[in-house]
């Protein structure tokens, strides 16, 4: 027979594919029966493979426990038998020309538990596996027929697609179609895992929620951790770069952020987690100041209410739209919440995921529900303080008494600038410190947005905060 004629055989590669006829095969495969793969050996195969090669060379019959262990040495010893055209064609005419299952499954068991899309040969040994799944019965037959698993480099994108459309992984796919005993951490899966998650990446959301799902269900383990670690860049490319363009709501951000948080470390304090990770780390540190944002204003808000404040609250609603007007200006580059007591309270209960700072007295005057926005703007810091609070700009964030971000407790006058003089407000203002005096008339909203202007070049237009 041809190798023309051999080909056409074989039912996957004959016909078209078809998106639609993924998950249908994949179906139609669940509850294959199950293969028992064969474990690498705990031995120097190294050794195996020379001895096996040495006595390829030389004409002579290798033993038959090197021959058990041929399969394992095609890849990952010195020397690597599939480097070795007559060493692998041996290899190979074992598997085709023996009535027994034992050494195809040992082949296929390799293929699957070492795979990546460039291993020398990888097409060579792929197609001796392909040509014999028929004869070797299940569920290697439906894992060929119906995933295509030894169809070489291209097979494990392609049960990567099978697992996105289904809604599973990649090692819930092989699985559940007969290989329950592979690894979860095989190269076949890896390499799909990969594959996957480029393939997830190209895509566009329907939903923030309906994404973070879809990312999770795919990248993550039993255990809900990232099934493969050193891949951690590719699944955080997979999870934020297609929602970066997207009008997130406040809710999606929060929920987005906590989800990178437990993920993969916030980009602000874990530099060393985001290396490489540029792109994305820019991305979620802008979804970080607006949960911040969206903290501070909200937790406030709740104070407010519950204490009745009705003209604070009336003027908070300015407040809010004064620093999203600054944050939608692409001037914040950093921002962070420390709250006093009943704040905490309320932070932990609406706001689970996100990280805050908690406001102790010290020797400075700290109110029931107080609370302080800190912000990186430009090369300055500002510190915004509820209630009858002020707001305080350090020119120099590098200055020696303004705060730094990030940290878990605050005293109070650690973030505020020091008085001077007799606290005219005109003294006040040229040290930075603005009260938060006739909001509605946005007053103070123009000092602080000419104070910022000052120091970034940007200036926000009345009409940007107007409520």
């Amino acid at each position: 027979m041809s190798l023309r004629q051999s080909l056409a055989q074989w039912r996957f590669e004959a016909r078209p594919l078809r998106q639609q006829s993924l998950t249908a095969d994949y179906d139609l495969a669940r509850g294959s029966q199950m293969a028992s793969l064969d474990k690498r050996p705990r031995e120097d195969l190294s050794v195996v493979a020379a001895r096996f090669l040495a006595a390829i060379e030389s004409g002579r019959k290798p033993a038959v426990r090197d021959w058990n262990r041929a399969a394992w040495c095609l890849w990952t010893t010195m020397p690597a038998i599939a480097e070795d055209s007559t060493g692998l064609g041996a290899v190979l005419e074992r598997v085709t020309g023996s009535r027994r299952p034992r050494p195809y499954r040992q082949l296929a068991s390799v293929y699957l538990a070492e795979f990546a899309p460039d291993r020398p040969q990888l097409d060579r040994i792929a197609k001796s596996l392909r040509n014999g799944a028929e004869a070797a019965g299940e569920p290697w037959r439906k894992l060929q027929g119906r995933l295509g698993v030894f169809d070489g480099a291209q097979a494990a994108g392609r049960v990567a697609r099978v697992a996105l459309q289904s809604g599973t992984s990649v090692a819930a796919v092989l699985r559940d179609t007969g290989a329950a005993t592979l690894d979860a951490r095989a190269g076949f899966v890896e390499a799909g895992y990969r594959a996957g998650l480029q393939e997830i990446a190209s895509q566009r959301p329907t939903g923030a929620k309906a994404w973070i799902d879809r990312v999770r269900t795919f990248a993550l383990d039993d255990g809900g951790q990232l099934a493969f670690p050193q891949h951690r860049a590719e699944v955080a490319r997979a999870l934020v770069m297609p929602l970066a363009s997207q009008g997130l709501s406040e809710a999606d951000t929060g929920l987005l952020c906590g989800v990178v948080l437990d993920l993969f470390g916030d980009p602000r304090i874990r530099r060393g987690d985001w290396i490489g990770m540029d792109d994305i780390a820019a991305v979620v540190k802008r979804w970080l100041v607006k949960a911040s944002l969206r903290q501070f204003l909200d937790v406030v808000d709740k104070i407010l209410e519950e204490e009745q404040e009705e003209t604070q609250q009336r003027q908070w609603r300015y407040r809010r739209a004064f620093w999203y007007s600054v944050y939608n200006a692409g001037l914040i580059d950093d921002a962070y919440v420390a709250f006093e007591s009943h704040g905490v309270d309320i932070a932990e209960r609406a706001f689970k995921d996100s990280p805050f700072g908690r406001l102790k007295r010290g020797d400075g005057q700290l109110l029931r529900g107080h609370s302080v926005l800190l912000m990186r703007i430009g090369r300055s810091l500002v510190a915004d303080w509820s209630h009858t609070g002020t707001c305080n700009i350090w020119d120099d964030l590098n200055a020696s008494d303004a705060p730094n971000l990030h940290k878990k407790e605050y005293f109070a006058n650690d973030v505020r600038k020091d008085r001077i003089g007799n606290s005219r407000k005109i003294d006040l203002e040229m040290n930075g410190v603005y009260s938060h005096d006739s909001t509605i008339n946005y007053s103070w909203q123009k000092r602080v947005a000419e104070h910022l202007f000052r120091i970034t070049g940007v200036r926000i237009p009345p009409e940007d905060y107007k409520v």
